[in-house]
């Protein structure tokens, strides 16, 4: 084997991987051997070494009952991930959140995009104490999401046709906003 069909085999493995890491959501957190084969429509043998590769790893973990699931080296990359993220992201926003919900007495909320769920950050309560700190919501589902959908939108559309993307206090939004993909709303 050539050394660039080494690389081409060694990127479809991690394409698999990131396939196999899809198929995992919170409406399904459970695959058997023969689910896996036929959602990644790969042969049960190539299924198998995947997962048997990937949870040696402790990136899935066999269940015993012919069932995989994610691992628990899973939760600790998430949050570690999560916590770089968040630390810089709360420390920035915090006051501005403050402000907000001293004149607005209304409970405001830090909230950032990932993929097609919103994660919610920090919360500084308001008059009616409700938090949803740490709560993952669909994206189509919060206000906050949807604003920040547009924004990256209007980002992508102002790099896209030339202009500058430099933040301005008074950010424009462009009226040729392109369409934000159904995923995402």
């Amino acid at each position: 084997m050539t050394l660039e069909e080494e690389a081409t085999l060694a990127l479809k493995t991690v394409e698999r991987l990131g396939d196999l890491l899809d198929l995992f959501t919170p409406e399904r957190t459970e695959w058997t051997l023969a689910d896996v084969a036929r959602a990644l429509g790969v042969p049960r043998s190539t299924a198998h070494g995947l997962l048997v590769s990937v949870a040696s790893t402790g990136i899935v973990q066999a269940m015993g009952n012919g069932r995989y699931r994610l691992g628990p080296r899973i939760a600790a990359l998430n949050e570690v991930q999560m916590q770089q993220r968040e630390l810089r992201l709360q420390r920035a926003g915090s006051e501005v959140l403050r402000r907000l919900a001293n004149e607005t007495w209304e409970t405001s909320n830090l909230g950032i995009l990932a993929g097609p769920v919103i994660v919610y950050i920090d919360t500084i309560p308001g008059r009616h104490h409700v938090t949803v700190t740490g709560t993952r919501l669909g994206a189509a589902r919060t206000a906050i999401s949807k604003v920040l959908i547009a924004r990256s939108a209007a980002m992508a559309w102002r790099t896209t046709s030339g202009r500058s993307h430099r933040r301005s206090a008074a950010w424009p939004c462009p009226s040729g906003i392109p369409t934000v993909p159904r995923w995402q709303r």
